[in-house]
């Protein structure tokens, strides 16, 4: 019995390949150990195609947004849900400084095509402390992760692919000549772990830096009816039927997944900067991002054994980059087709030892 590819994980960056391998025809088994934590089952899934305190698109913005809505509208017709949606952002100038310098900053990088100065007394929604504007985000929006994540663990259940268990190292034999796990064989093993590659001896030694970030699920009064994402210093975004989702702390220290009082109180204090109305919080959730030293995706094959691989690293901007970089990986994998020197293990082979 001959399997094409063995997938570990099914977070985001794992069902992305998953379909990007069905797409193209290939036979693929996925485990997916459900007593894991998972940040992508908690995320907000928001995008933007621009960030930064300067302006500056998003690392491969051109490529990766315009594969995005292709890469999820086409799933959300097979699996017969809506997952993606488009919604723009407002980001409410801080000061006469910062708005000169973003104006300027729209001009000289070329930036017309997505941001929008919006004037103070163009602010429609009185809920949003904005006396001088801000600038309008198109190409922004959110992807249902939890949701996306489900009915592709469905579908994938409905074929048969989806194993739901811990993947056993001790399990896998590989060599120049084969690779088993279980005695099945497989062309490739590629493993999808998120955070949890720190538990993996395969690729624990590549230089991840995992952030943990915590998020509101929170209420407001109905008369508010926020139609875009609001972002200074922490964001709001709706989430439909007058629920929104707060965000988000970055710490570096404390890689777990509990929720702290610190962290909530951080979100809430940042936002009294744009919103008037007090949030009735809901729920609190807490995920390790994947994130790299260099802040770059880590994709390709062991340096000593070629058919095991790696996809991780997709950090904060996971709902852009998986799409593209899935894209890439199964096209590296299927026709040898070159990774972005960017992206690939490969610079960090002379780590290994």
């Amino acid at each position: 019995m001959e399997t094409d590819y063995l997938i570990i994980g099914q977070g985001l960056a794992g069902t992305c390949l998953a379909h990007q391998f069905i797409e193209r025809g290939k036979t693929v088994k996925i485990i997916q150990n459900q007593d894991l934590p998972s940040s992508s089952k908690v995320a907000g899934g928001m995008f933007n195609p621009v960030t930064g305190k300067r302006l500056a698109r998003t690392w491969k913005q051109q490529e990766t947004f315009s594969y995005l809505n292709t890469f999820y509208q086409g799933l959300e017709t097979i699996l017969n849900t809506k997952v993606l949606h488009k919604i723009q952002l407002f980001r409410p100038y801080k000061n006469e400084n910062q708005r000169s310098q973003f104006i300027k900053a729209i001009a000289s990088k070329g930036l017309d095509d997505l941001l929008l100065d919006i004037p103070g007394n163009e602010n429609k929604n009185d809920s949003i402390n904005a006396p001088l504007g801000g600038i309008l985000t198109s190409e922004s929006g959110r992807l249902d992760v939890p949701l996306f994540l489900k009915k592709s663990a469905e579908y994938f259940t409905e074929k048969g692919l989806l194993e739901l268990g811990n993947f056993e190292l001790k399990h896998l034999v590989t060599n120049e000549d084969v690779t088993e796990y279980k005695s099945v064989k497989y062309s490739k093993i590629i493993f999808c772990e998120g955070f949890h590659v720190k538990d993996n001896p395969l690729f624990n030694w590549l230089p991840f830096n995992p952030v943990k970030g915590e998020t509101l699920d929170v209420t407001l009064p109905e008369s508010i009816n926020l139609q875009e994402i609001i972002n200074q210093g922490a964001w709001l975004m709706p989430m439909g039927e007058n629920k929104y989702k707060m965000g988000s702390t970055y710490d570096w220290d404390n890689l777990d997944f509990k929720t702290t009082e610190k962290a909530k109180e951080e979100i809430l204090e940042k936002s009294r900067n744009f919103l008037k109305a007090k949030p009735t919080i809901i729920a609190q959730s807490a995920g390790v991002r994947p994130a790299v030293d260099d802040r770059r995706p880590i994709l390709g094959k062991h340096p000593k054994q070629p058919n095991i691989v790696i996809f991780n690293g997709l950090g904060t901007k996971g709902v852009s980059l998986a799409p593209y970089l899935s894209r890439q990986l199964a096209e590296h994998l299927i026709e040898g087709k070159e990774i972005d020197s960017e992206s690939t293990i490969e610079r960090f082979y002379t780590l290994y030892s």
